[in-house]
């Protein structure tokens, strides 16, 4: 009755005031706990809330308490005099999630509980000295977090004036630690257990003698470290791995759009609606999609050049045809308000840029936004035959590419395709590289083959030595490193041609069984530098409109198995339309809330491609004449039909529930 009436009377009363602002319950002295009450009553007020019971095994990690546990408990051996934390006795909990787990959950009846280590820093759980070594403490909390596992670090705090604080030693090591984390080999902290290290429990009767605990060297000597050594711009992007972003679209230079862009409306929505299931990054374009022209922040070259080529602020009313008189009005950097926004939120960004530059080396100048024009501020009939020559048919020029031509001939002497692509990384990228500094965490580079990777790679990381890169050229699916040293995550477009195959169909599908089957810990790596796999999917049949392309369920599965092999997933969606322009659209916010809603860990996986073994790798840049391979008929790649996808319950009946043998999870390969 006791401990009824402590479930019911004590957290009852905590429960229900704190609802859903606590996430979770972790219960100490799981022996004298009535689970099933405790279990009920925290979900009476939050249905999602996970919780776990100190009780049973501590290592190796296992499920416990079987329907009450959502995630182990996590505790090390609890002797912390004779053993402390970092101790080899419990490196079993590290190798039995990376060989025992299924994408780091731990089954027992059918239920899953999530591998989690619970490890204090110190010699006690709240006080004395540090007892790890720095890259222990890495490796050990990488290799958990890489088998889709949980870590939590116990700190101390200060003492004196400084008891509401951290600790200023713990907050230090855990800043060594946290810069550090990798995700991939090499591991070198090895402990010398045999594979019948001790089962630890943490009420136990285990009293483990001197000889079940390991001489080890936890600095190995050099034959004992793995040959195979990626450089360290393969950790770069650790911060991606097992997590998701969103992308949206908007124009750049001078524009309705650009002029009224709502960054507090479109901010308070993400806030309100879509922040808290974890979104972490956003891929935000600096210049247009596509479009080397425009970009959405002033540059101190093009905006002088043509100063339709960056946004302005236009008074409210004023806006009329092409828009007011250029001269008259302020520079307004759209792209620097989403960056202070969103940093402010500990949402990082990735800056979308097109590589062809103000050129327009890919699209020609035909495509810029000044070609043939007649405005207010740009006049082509006017201003081409001095640029291109009387010659030149009449208004038939962009105004915009010629002047940068001539402005990086005034520089360099010349403006061949060479000379033009390291201008656009020497004279535009750099002056907004530096700009934004770190507040850009990475860059998408568009247009691959019309880049000076080498130097644009150099030029971003001079300003930010901790910039995550990707390049849109090469290999899309499945997942590969295209581009060896300069990328830091792959670029993961889907097949191109979207008309004919959205992003849900079959033919990208392999982007999913790659990163499974083929990655090392979520990482592709080439001459010994990996980058991270990831995935950046349109939510509609097109990149910023459409409809939805996805079934849900679908959409559930192929993130969760993306994040949980170690990869990243993007989500693309639309804006609305009318006074909605600055929000992202009402069919897509509903639709990712019913993804996020539903990811999950582990199997049971449902929705298979029946896809054969020779599925076709699918690159951005075919060339001019694909061949049929790449254009595949639908007998090959199967839209979803009833035949493809059967019909099942998302909740499954006991008997559709695979047996937990790793024999009931086959491998798919593409």
């Amino acid at each position: 009755t006791l401990k009824r009436a402590y479930a019911e009377i004590v957290v009852a009363e905590y429960a229900e005031r704190y609802g859903d602002k606590v996430s979770g319950y972790w219960f100490d002295q799981g022996l004298y706990a009535d689970m099933a009450r405790l279990h009920d009553v925290v979900r009476l007020y939050n249905d999602k809330a996970v919780l776990a019971f100190n009780k049973g095994q501590a290592v190796p990690l296992t499920n416990n308490n079987g329907p009450y546990e959502d995630f182990t408990f996590g505790y090390p051996h609890t002797d912390l005099l004779r053993y402390p934390a970092s101790d080899c006795v419990n490196y079993g909990a590290i190798t039995s999630i990376e060989s025992s787990s299924l994408g780091g959950y731990f089954y027992k009846d059918g239920v899953g509980s999530l591998g989690h280590l619970w490890m204090p820093s110190s010699s006690d759980w709240a006080s004395g000295s540090i007892v790890w070594i720095v890259g222990q403490a890495q490796e050990w909390q990488s290799r958990m977090m890489n088998a889709g596992g949980a870590w939590t670090w116990s700190v101390k705090l200060g003492t004196g004036s400084d008891v509401s604080l951290i600790d200023v030693d713990d907050v230090s090591f855990l800043k060594d630690v946290y810069e550090g984390l990798r995700s991939g080999p090499p591991y070198v902290y090895r402990c010398g257990v045999s594979t019948s290290s001790p089962t630890l429990s943490v009420l136990p009767s285990y009293s483990p003698s001197v000889s079940a605990l390991p001489s080890v060297t936890l600095l190995p000597s050099q034959s004992q470290v793995p040959s195979f050594s990626p450089s360290d711009s393969s950790k770069l992007a650790w911060w991606m791995s097992g997590n998701h972003g969103l992308s949206f679209r908007l124009p750049g230079g001078l524009n309705y759009l650009s002029a009224y862009f709502d960054v507090s409306a479109f901010v308070g929505q993400f806030k309100d609606e879509l922040h808290k299931y974890g979104v972490k990054w956003m891929i935000v374009n600096l210049s247009s999609p596509s479009s080397g022209d425009r970009y959405l922040s002033p540059h101190s070259v093009l905006t002088s050049l043509n100063r339709g080529s960056t946004p302005k602020h236009v008074p409210a009313g004023e806006w009329s045809g092409h828009g007011a008189i250029v001269d008259s009005l302020v520079d307004r950097d759209l792209f620097g308000e989403i960056v202070t926004e969103l940093n402010s939120m500990s949402v990082k960004v990735i800056a979308y840029l097109a590589s062809e530059g103000p050129a327009m080396l890919a699209s020609h100048e035909r495509r810029a936004y000044d070609y043939n024009m007649r405005s207010e501020y740009v006049d082509s009939c006017v201003l081409c035959p001095s640029l291109v020559g009387e010659s030149a048919p009449f208004c038939a020029c962009a105004p915009s590419v010629w002047q940068w031509k001539e402005h990086v001939r005034n520089v360099y002497g010349v403006d061949d395709d060479a000379t033009l692509k390291r201008a656009y990384a020497e004279i535009v990228v750099a002056e907004y590289a530096e700009r934004y500094g770190d507040k850009v965490s990475g860059y998408w580079f568009d247009q691959g083959l019309y880049a000076d990777m080498a130097r644009l790679h150099d030029v971003v990381r001079l300003y930010n030595d901790k910039a995550v890169l990707a390049f849109n050229k090469g290999q899309a699916v499945p997942l590969t490193n295209n581009n060896g040293p300069y990328e830091d995550f792959t670029f993961g477009y889907p097949h191109t041609d979207l008309l004919r195959y959205p992003a849900s169909d079959c033919v990208n599908y392999g982007a999913i069984t790659s990163i499974e089957s083929s990655s090392l810990g979520g990482y592709f790596y080439k001459d010994g530098v990996g980058s991270l796999g990831h995935l950046w999917m349109p939510s509609s049949s097109d990149w910023a409109s459409g409809s939805i392309v996805w079934i849900v369920g679908q959409a559930q599965e192929w993130q969760s198995r993306m994040m949980n092999a170690g990869g990243a997933w993007t989500w693309s969606v639309k804006l609305g339309t009318g006074s909605d322009v600055s929000l992202i659209d009402v069919d897509d916010v509903s639709f990712l809330k019913d993804v996020y809603e539903g990811l999950r860990s582990g199997p049971p996986y449902v929705y298979r491609c029946g896809v054969s073994t020779s599925s076709p790798t699918v690159s951005v840049k075919p060339s001019a004449q694909p061949s049929n391979s790449l254009y595949p008929s639908s007998s090959i790649f199967p839209s979803y039909i009833p035949s493809i996808i059967p019909s099942i319950s998302f909740i499954p009946s006991l008997s559709n529930l695979p047996s937990l043998l790793p024999s009931a999870y086959p491998s798919v390969s593409v």
